[in-house]
């Protein structure tokens, strides 16, 4: 018998080394984490051989003499396998069968268990060696679960003011630092907002030194006009001292420094150039930023750099706020860099919007979502390895016509069986998911074909009342558009793209009217407001999305939609499902005008508020025809609502493909099954039915996750559910080809 040991640092490593030596053919014995790694023992190709023999030696077992037999006389090639997974069993059993282990006793078996199992926890969170050992060593006197751990001692260690707003309780001088892109800008207008606020306008000051990027002081100098607060620009070359003028009767001074790398040599006389002016009664106040999706080297980097250079020059670095929550998968690398480099954490952006996305920090909410994160990141894991084995072991096949031939779960069938009878879109985005496995081969093209053509006839068989209408511009952070989108009559996304070429298209050269009349729609939900000529064409009623700082004529003046709350008339109170919760939708709307045009408009400004807790959703203003009825019109914003997580969810998709399928996020497979799967999971998140609550309460059991059913748990349930049936097609196919060559 040629068993080997592989030894590695984890899984895919030592895999690789197995195929290498043994090749693809190779039988995996048992892999168990070591303190050297991971170890893999393994058989050879030449070992089946081997056991073949074996099996038809041991004729004085009965058991062994009927297997033999019932092959002998039947021919059933499956048989054969039953035996030789029986013998790889034995063998797994007595390579485990060491007495080291018995001699322990079994509280410390579980221990040990327990602390294995804390470090993948660790290692999936992104946390490195110093903390993961503190987190062992506090766990060893009352050992916990991990998530428990978690909550246990990684939450207190998160150091936060003792007084929430301390950064403005002291006002004085102070300096967001940080590298290019971690957001200072926007977090200084975030935070200049949340003062005043509290305090009023008066005495705030803002300050930019940013002269490098082109618009960055116009920028600021918007957002300072919006709150009436006083801005000044200081140029390259100018220092703190030349602000002694202006800060007379100023409370808090707030500085947006120019971003720079922290490997940049010009930092150190950037920071000195923050030295507070001779005779001031405060020094500068260094804030610094952190990037939450920035790897956990690159914060170790940034803080240490940051922290010398302002040691250099008479400052401290002991205040931070993390930014970009929302695009960071995993919070692991933030929450070490926090906890080892002793920083207090004062607020967590998560957002462009000003000021509503940026919160004072909650270490209670930072771990649930790193809990939530890395349970995700367990079971992408396990879910690797699973597809490791299938390609590395030679697949057990069960008997011919057997109902477990595809070695799925009852839970799988019944789900998968539920979501066909749901939507017809399902085998859309069966059949997109086969073209993504695929790839960009000449295997996956019809695959994508069969996908579009599926989805033509899903269009015959629906009647198309609205049409959703996104964005002209690439969803952000993508290269990619997304495409108009059908409506039922029950107001829910049907997810069937009306242009199939979406991925290059671009969505202002989509008429409006064609699709209006080749599909009989009634209305038109908007992502922006459209053009002017195409206004003129569209017969139906329709609602847009803008921005609150889009210019309406009210009174004959020119205002920003945001500042014209004050003027609008209430309307009623409505209730609505948003991102999956349930939520209240209160609404204002004001006659105006657009400037130099003679349409007249509703503007609506909308909040949406949880009813379950303290928390605004979303704020959101729109514009629609003067002359459209104002009970269709609150229908159609409901609606509209209840899309309104299409793009972010689309992306999420997308990513999610792209990095399990390791392809490019722009691939024309990839693009089309996540949004026919964002489509689908809005649909069933906004279906009130007992049909969508059920639905909903079978995905989240699939997906093995807790709590509440959120679009991100859902979607992992999709993708497990969608994994689980290309290895069951694999190998039924296996099967198939199997009985054929017998024959």
């Amino acid at each position: 018998m040629s068993v080997k040991r592989f030894l590695g640092p984890n899984k895919r490593d030592v895999m690789r080394q197995v195929r290498a030596a043994l090749g693809p053919e190779a039988m995996i014995l048992s892999s168990r984490h070591t303190d050297d790694g991971v170890e893999i023992l393994a058989l050879a190709d030449d070992t089946l051989s081997a056991l073949e023999a074996q099996a038809e030696s041991v004729e004085q077992v009965p058991q062994s003499k009927q297997a033999v037999a019932s092959i002998n006389d039947q021919g059933d090639f499956s048989a054969l396998a039953h035996r030789l997974l029986a013998e790889v069993q034995e063998m797994r059993s007595m390579l485990h069968q060491q007495p080291a282990a018995k001699e322990l006793p079994s509280s410390a078996v579980e221990a040990d268990d327990g602390q294995n199992e804390l470090i993948r926890w660790a290692q999936a969170a992104g946390f490195s060696s110093a903390l993961t050992k503190s987190l062992l060593q506090a766990n060893e006197q009352n050992p916990l679960a991990p998530a428990d751990v978690f909550k246990t001692h990684l939450q207190p260690a998160i150091k936060t003011p003792e007084i929430p707003v301390e950064l403005f309780s002291e006002g004085g001088v102070l300096a967001l630092v940080g590298p290019t892109g971690v957001g200072k800008t926007t977090t200084t207008a975030k935070l200049a907002a949340h003062y005043v606020m509290q305090f009023g306008p008066q005495g705030l000051l803002l300050v930019t030194t940013d002269s490098y990027r082109i618009g960055a002081q116009e920028q600021l100098r918007i957002y300072a006009e919006l709150l009436g607060v006083e801005m000044v620009a200081l140029g390259e070359d100018d220092g703190l001292e030349t602000l002694t003028p202006r800060l007379h009767n100023k409370r808090l001074v707030l500085i947006d420094t120019v971003g720079m790398s922290q490997r940049d040599q010009r930092l150190t006389e950037r920071v000195a150039q923050l030295r507070s002016a001779q005779g001031a009664e405060t020094n500068t106040r260094l804030v610094l930023l952190l990037n939450a999706a920035s790897q956990r080297d690159t914060l170790y980097e940034v803080v240490e750099r940051f922290r010398t250079v302002a040691k250099e020059n008479g400052h401290r670095i002991d205040d931070c706020i993390v930014t970009k929550k929302d695009e960071s998968a995993q919070l692991g690398a933030a929450i070490d860099t926090l906890i080892q480099h002793d920083l207090t954490l004062h607020f967590v952006s998560y957002g462009q919007r000003v000021p509503e996305d940026m919160e004072l920090a909650d270490p209670a909410q930072l771990v649930t979502t790193l809990i939530e994160s890395t349970q995700r990141t367990l079971a992408e894991q396990a879910e690797f390895q699973s597809l490791y084995q299938h390609k590395v072991i030679t697949p057990v096949l069960p008997a011919p016509g057997e109902a477990a031939a595809l070695r799925v779960s009852a839970g799988f069938k019944k789900l998968y069986r539920a979501l066909h009878d749901y939507s017809p879109v399902f085998s859309v985005l069966e059949l997109a998911h086969d073209a993504c496995q695929r790839g960009n081969t000449q295997q996956g093209y019809p695959r994508l074909a069969a996908a579009h053509a599926r989805a033509e006839q899903c269009l015959t068989d629906i009647t198309v009342a609205g049409i959703v209408w996104p964005k002209a511009t690439p969803v952000a952070r993508c290269k990619w558009r997304l495409p108009p989108l059908p409506l039922n009559n029950a107001g829910y996304l049907a997810a069937i793209p009306l242009c199939t070429d979406f991925a290059e298209q671009d969505a202002k050269n989509v008429a409006m009217d064609a699709l209006e009349q080749s599909f009989s729609a009634s209305y038109h939900l908007c992502s922006g407001l459209p053009e002017a000529e195409q206004r003129k064409t569209i017969q139906r009623p329709w609602v847009a999305v803008i921005n609150r700082n889009h210019r309406v004529c009210f009174d004959e003046k020119a205002v920003a939609a945001l500042k014209l709350q004050g003027h609008m008339r209430k309307q009623s109170l409505h209730s609505v499902r948003y991102r999956n919760e349930p939520a209240k939708l209160e609404l204002q709307y004001l006659p105006v005008n657009l400037p130099e045009s003679d349409e007249a408009f509703f503007l609506w400004f909308g909040v949406v508020k949880s009813t379950q807790r303290e928390a605004v959703f979303v704020r959101r203003h729109w514009l629609t025809p003067a002359n459209q009825d104002i009970t269709l019109t609150v229908q159609l914003l409901l609606e509209q609502l209840q899309v309104d997580e299409m793009a972010s969810l689309s992306r999420q998709s997308v990513q999610a493909l792209a990095h399990h399928f390791e392809q490019s996020s722009h691939d024309p497979a990839l693009v089309y099954c996540g949004v026919v799967m964002a489509g689908l999971l809005v649909s069933i998140d906004q279906d009130g039915s007992p049909v969508g609550k059920a639905l909903r309460s079978q995905l989240m059991e699939y997906s093995g996750r807790r709590g509440h059913a959120t679009s991100g748990k859902l979607m992992d349930a999709f993708l497990q559910l969608l994994d689980t049936r290309a290895a069951a097609t694999s190998v039924q196919a296996h099967l198939s080809s199997t009985q054929l060559e017998e024959v």
